[in-house]
């Protein structure tokens, strides 16, 4: 049950009561008298990983999971996660490259049986992201056209990571234009027309106060951002409201980079953005410390400096 509670915390964004709970668990792991099973122990020994990798403490999960690999798994669900989770790990630490060749590694993995056929969706997202955060176009592309040929038959949660990973790679890549035209219906990509929640995202009908929706609304904004849309990224902020349920909010403190582009755009517009500059600072230390140190020039950067910073942030 911790275990459980654990994990559905983390997925809330409340990583540290996550870790809290994880550790609460680890004692109970170690007492001789409990009967657990080996595969359950495995799972957990990644669920602790993970609540490591929301704390931050990316140095010490990389050599852990590094290690992890060298040695055999007893599910194979288990050991694409723990492939995922380092080149995870790796992109949270600007290593795109090298997260994309451990990611790739996957890719075979995903044929060994139907159900992790199934996930083979989150892994291509990944790929085609971190491919784009990489400079690597082509693989991109590659990743980008097989993720969207088969999106129809993706679950919604999965669909809207997919939708996030490829507005997001697509403005990295300076591609915002063919973006913002995919989003509004004008333009297909990849042959492929956009989902029916990135018509209620450009139509202002997509809820913005949750994960992922917030990371699509920020996608979005700063797509729009950059093709000088700067009305409509205060728009996008404004609607962007996420109420931290925690000690901690992962997602709350997400939900603040919409709030730094705003500030970008409303010094485009030639209004006065230090104050919204500051409060949205303001709001990232308090919301997450760990994320806020991990992403220390978010909080002292220069105006100029900022639209780098930002792009820093994995999630």
């Amino acid at each position: 049950v911790l275990l459980e509670l654990g994990t559905r915390l983390r997925h809330a964004g409340q990583s540290l009561e996550a870790e809290q709970l994880h550790e609460s668990a680890r004692v109970l792991f170690a007492q001789e008298h409990l009967t657990i099973g080996a595969e359950t122990v495995e799972r957990f020994e990644l669920e602790s990983l993970l609540t490591e990798m929301d704390q931050f403490r990316l140095g010490p999960a990389i050599g852990r999971l590094r290690q992890r690999l060298a040695e055999p798994f007893l599910s194979l669900r288990n050991e694409l996660r723990a492939r995922g989770m380092l080149a995870q790990a790796l992109a949270m630490n600007g290593e795109y490259a090298d997260a994309v060749a451990v990611r790739s590694a996957n890719l075979p993995l995903h044929e060994r049986s139907d159900d992790l056929a199934r996930v083979l969706p989150g892994t291509l997202c990944c790929l085609a992201l971190d491919s784009a955060r990489a400079g690597d176009v082509v693989g991109f592309e590659l990743h980008a056209e097989r993720l969207l040929a088969s999106c129809a038959s993706h679950d919604d949660v999965q669909l809207h990571y997919d939708c996030y990973a490829v507005l997001r790679a697509l403005s990295v890549l300076g591609r915002g234009a063919e973006a913002l035209a995919w989003v509004e219906g004008r333009a297909r990509l990849f042959g492929v027309a956009a989902p029916a929640l990135l018509e209620r995202l450009a139509h202002r009908q997509l809820a913005l106060d949750s994960y992922p929706q917030v990371s699509i609304g920020r996608a979005f904004a700063r797509v729009l951002r950059k093709l000088g849309h700067h009305e409509r990224v205060l728009e996008v902020a404004a609607r962007t409201q996420v109420t931290a349920s925690g000690e901690t909010d992962l997602v709350a403190w997400v939900a603040q980079l919409t709030q730094l582009e705003a500030a970008l755009s409303w010094r485009a517009l030639g209004r006065d953005f230090d104050g919204p500059l500051a409060d949205a600072r303001v709001a990232l230390g308090r919301l997450h410390p760990a994320a806020a140190a991990h992403h220390a020039r978010l909080l002292d950067c220069s105006i100029d400096a900022l639209e780098a910073e930002i792009d820093r942030v994995y999630y």
